[in-house]
């Protein structure tokens, strides 16, 4: 349900419809995310979710282990996932470039405010989550995705945009047929893109006892009256 909630969202979306450190890499324009997620905050329902998780696993695979649900997860072995991002242009000045982004180790935050115009125009949102390890091509098969939008709900001509303030909702089927794949198509008109992307991804596998994990926050400091982050963020 929540997961058709998310498809929702991007549908209605699109019915409305360089800096020091980059440099030129094949069609995209290579760019580091410096920003750091250290003060992402991960909500206590998604954190409740994942050591759910990371029991029933554990206790699948070690199944003669006697200690106490608080003693295991007190020690819970982690590592980081790598996160890519691109955006794409597709038609009208809403980004004067292709870009590619090399998230920070374990996620990072996305300014979109150095790579979107003020102009009108469309442009794909990819996200790729790999295994932390060198030379790993293949995208995670069993990620779990969650999104935390921070986007207010505003009104632009009759239809609703944004789906408020610290909505979670899963999106794992949509990210693996869609975001992942040919990716999101999102329109830069009133500043529509930030209503669909504003918010927090946080990706999460589960591998025996071992819990990988990654956040990508996306927001655009220029329009920070549509959106919701919290304080600690900015």
């Amino acid at each position: 349900m929540k997961a058709a909630l998310f498809f929702v969202i991007f549908s209605v979306f699109l019915m409305g419809c360089l800096s020091e450190n980059s440099h030129e890499m094949g069609e995209f324009t290579m760019v580091s995310a410096t920003a750091s997620d250290a003060n992402v905050l991960i909500p206590k329902f998604l954190v409740t979710r994942l050591e759910q998780e990371y029991l029933k696993n554990f206790k699948i695979t070690n199944p003669y282990d006697v200690r106490s649900d608080a003693q295991i997860l007190a020690r819970v072995p982690r590592h980081f996932l790598n996160v890519s991002v691109w955006l794409e242009a597709r038609g009208g000045l809403g980004i004067d470039d292709d870009y590619e982004f090399k998230i920070a180790r374990g996620g990072g935050v996305i300014d979109l405010s150095d790579y979107v115009t003020r102009g009108r125009g469309n442009f794909l949102f990819r996200i790729h989550v790999k295994h932390n390890t060198e030379g790993e091509s293949k995208l995670v098969s069993g990620l779990k995705v969650y999104f935390v939008s921070h986007s207010k709900k505003r009104k632009i001509g009759k239809s609703t945009f944004g789906a408020g303030c610290n909505k979670i909702i899963e999106i794992t089927d949509y990210y693996h047929s869609t975001i992942s794949q040919e990716g999101v198509l999102v329109n830069t008109t009133d500043q529509r893109y930030l209503s669909v992307l504003g918010g927090t991804f946080f990706f999460s596998y589960i591998d025996q006892a071992q819990l990988n994990f990654a956040t990508l926050e996306v927001r655009d400091r220029r329009f920070d009256q549509y959106t919701c982050f919290p304080e600690s963020n900015s």
